[in-house]
């Protein structure tokens, strides 16, 4: 340094001590410093002690919290409460600070970066201040932690009301008696009961008792008794709200006896309902409006398969009129019959529309014979009071007369109802529709239907986001005897369930919650079985071949008909369990669902519905089944294979020949050795061997070894020589026989 020039000031800078080289007053060289330094010079501000400077800056702070560091007693704010916490101080005192400090250093250059034992020092402080930020909370909340609890008083009442079903859990809150204290003298009484199952009432009487608490069981609160009481009220007659409503007739009648063809031409309509039904046959519940005279009439169409008894008796239960169609070439058949037991146990009014009068086959009288010979429907030509209309449902012979017996048999039962009140009817159907959601087809038998109406039924509900009519369109509201589908509920409706509109003050969620209620305590108190008998049933059950079954459908009702024919499919070795059903296409998480189920077979099968792209491709990744079908009876007749595949197959005895031992050969490797004469039929390299002695059978198991003089042969037929070694057995003597034969497994039917 002290051969380097002197730096020439700069321009604009004043004489100072720090740059003697100006111009300007200085002090004399100090002696022995390089050139240009004045004397007495040690680079600090004239007073400056750097000593005292470090003391200063490396000293604690001596105000009080939150005081600026060095500052003395009472710098800090008033009581000496501490100020690191408050944010706006600190911003302002930051701003404040960032405008003191000059961005540039006298001379006009940059100011240097801090860094050093000043940075380093700064970066300490704050340190310091984020432990002191720290000690304060934690001593805040350690006074909060050992704060004393406050005591609160529970006063455990004289005598209360306890409304049934309840829980341990909310028993103990309504009786102020802990959990555990409920639970263990339930378990005292041999009752083993969790906190989220339901007391029983003389269990709920003996606590009582226990603590000296007089308990009174309240009855159950029905939400649902005003829906109901809708559908057991009758219309007045002097009502002066009732109003003249359309006859509800269902269609009724055996298979392929042309009910859907004849409501076809009914209608009048360009949509054929028969083409539109897989087979010809009607597999659902259809609700349709035909118009005679300027009078409006409701037809339910029925499926006539034997499959669908519940589909019949559910349109019969919920019209007016049942049309029975007989076939006039067939006559009275099983499904027939089971339809005028429906009707009558309805208490529904019966026609008969005799149809394919047209054919060349057709025998009016043999159906009036068969029909007298039913009690309750002697025809009247035969003296009896069952009106039967003749009509061919091809050329539209007698189908104006068969709607006018219609109207005047509605006419005579004076159908009355009140459309002011809230609708309330009958699911007929539901279904998951790809792009409307969930659909359900309802006939409303009382009040008045509106879009925007709140709905209860079954475990559905929701709001009616649309209302469409059998035509399609779109309504506002639908009247009493109108059949409509309904769009907006959360689920498929189970069909045959009774609907509700709720009217104003009726709460749908408070209905909802106490259904919820009473199924979760339905199910939690469910028994199981521990007698004896019960015991020997389960392990019996262990033997039963199982066949898991996914089902989907295309409708509620539907599905609901296929469960009950699959559970009657089951045999005393075999049977079909359902393990998941619903509404829909086949998905992935159906596939998923299989794939949990692979202790046993198991298959998905879809009614009218498809899996998708997503779906099949698992499938066929797990080699699981999908089956689907559009006609009931195939499906059935499917899973019937199914299940026979999963028997154990039948094992038959086939004869194939008898041998004679001639000598006896000994050998230390393969031991005795049979030298024989096929007597009659084959002898087989892999057969089974059953050895009999004087007419005693004293072994049976597989044929070791098959030779003819010294090679290896499969087989050996009648009239020849050949050596056997028999499998594990050596106790061979001349004049044994031999008798040969093999097992054959048979596949086995349920038939």
């Amino acid at each position: 340094p002290a051969a380097e020039a002197p730096k020439k000031p700069i321009a604009g800078s004043k004489p100072s001590m720090l740059n003697p080289t100006t111009k300007g007053p200085g002090k004399p060289k100090r002696p022995g410093a390089p050139d240009g330094v004045a004397a007495g010079f040690t680079g600090f501000a004239p007073g400056f002690d750097p000593a005292a400077h470090r003391r200063r800056r490396n000293a604690p702070p001596t105000g009080g919290p939150g005081g600026r560091p060095g500052g003395g007693p009472g710098s800090g704010p008033p009581g000496g409460a501490p100020d690191l916490l408050n944010p706006d101080k600190e911003d302002r005192t930051r701003r404040r600070k960032a405008v003191a400090v000059s961005p540039t250093r006298r001379g006009g250059q940059p100011a240097a970066r801090r860094t050093g034992t000043q940075g380093r020092m700064g970066r300490g402080r704050r340190l310091e201040r984020n432990m002191q930020e720290r000690e304060i909370w934690y001593k805040a909340s350690r006074k909060q932690r050992h704060r004393p609890r406050k005591m609160i008083n529970v006063v455990r009442p004289d005598s209360t009301e306890v409304q049934l079903p309840i829980s341990v859990k909310d028993l103990s809150a309504q009786l102020a008696i802990r959990v555990s204290e409920i639970t263990l003298f339930l378990m005292k009484q041999g009752l083993a009961i969790n906190v989220n199952q339901p007391v029983p009432q003389d269990a709920i009487e003996l606590i009582g008792a226990h603590y000296n608490i007089d308990i009174q069981i309240v009855d159950e609160v029905n939400y649902e008794a005003p829906l109901m009481e809708r559908v057991e009220a009758e219309i007045e007659e002097d009502d002066p709200d009732a109003e003249p409503r359309q006859p509800i007739v269902a269609v009724l009648g055996h298979v392929d006896h042309g009910k859907t063809t004849l409501l076809d031409r009914i209608r009048q309509t360009k949509r054929p309902v028969a083409g539109s039904e897989a087979g010809g046959i009607t597999q659902h519940v259809g609700a349709y409006v035909a118009e005679h005279q300027g009078k409006k009439i409701t037809f339910v169409d029925t499926p006539g398969h034997e499959a669908f008894t519940e589909m019949r008796a559910r349109g019969a239960n919920v019209t007016d009129i049942v049309l029975l169609v007989i076939a006039a070439d067939d006559g009275v058949m099983p499904q027939t019959k089971e339809a005028i037991q429906h009707a009558q146990a309805a208490g529904a009014h019966i026609l008969v529309a005799l149809n394919k009068i047209d054919k060349a086959n057709a025998n009016k009288e043999k159906v009036y014979t068969e029909l007298s010979m039913i009690e309750g429907m002697q025809p009247r030509d035969y003296g009896g009071t069952l009106d039967v209309i003749p009509c061919s449902a091809i050329t539209g012979e007698g189908i104006d007369d068969l709607l006018e017996n219609i109207l005047f048999e509605a006419e005579a039962m004076e159908l009355k109802a009140n459309p002011k009140q809230a609708a309330w009817g009958t699911v007929l159907e539901s279904e998951k529709s790809t792009g409307r959601g969930i659909v359900a087809t309802v006939i409303v038998q009382g009040g008045t239907l509106r879009k925007g109406d709140s709905i209860l039924a079954s475990r559905a509900s929701g709001r009616a986001r649309s209302l469409v009519n059998d035509l399609g369109k779109q309504i506002k509201e639908a009247g009493p005897g109108t059949p409509v589908e309904v769009l907006g509920l959360d689920e498929p409706p189970e069909a045959g369930e009774h609907f509700f509109a709720l009217e104003k003050g009726e709460n749908l969620k408070e209905i909802l919650a106490k259904r919820e209620q009473e199924e979760r305590a339905k199910i939690d108190a469910g028994d199981v079985p521990t007698d004896e008998a019960g015991v020997w049933q389960a392990l019996a059950e262990q033997d039963i071949k199982q066949v898991f079954v996914v089902l989907k459908a295309d409708t509620q009702g539907t599905l609901q008909v296929l469960k009950r024919e699959i559970e009657k499919l089951a045999t005393d070795e075999v049977r079909c369990k359902v393990i998941r059903d619903g509404v829909g296409g086949i998905t992935s998480a159906d596939i998923n669902l299989a794939l949990a189920e692979r202790t046993g077979n198991v298959v998905v099968v879809g009614f009218g519905v498809a899996a998708d792209g997503k779906g099949k491709r698992l499938a066929r990744e797990k080699n699981i089944q999908i089956r689907t079908h559009r006609i009931i009876y195939e499906l059935l007749s499917d899973l019937k294979d199914v299940m026979a595949g999963a028997l154990d197959p039948e094992e038959r005895e086939k004869a194939l020949g008898t041998v004679d031992v001639r000598k006896v050969f000994k050998s230390s490797k393969l031991g005795n050795i049979a030298g024989c004469f096929v007597e009659q039929g084959i002898v087989k390299r892999n057969a089974q061997v059953r050895l009999v002695r004087d007419g005693i059978v004293l072994w049976e198991g597989e044929l070791g070894s098959l030779r003819r003089f010294k090679d290896d042969v499969q087989e050996v037929r009648e009239n020849f020589e050949c050596g056997i070694r028999l499998k594990g057995y050596n106790d061979l003597r001349e004049g044994d026989q031999l008798d040969v034969f093999e097992v054959e497994k048979i596949a086995r039917t349920l038939d």
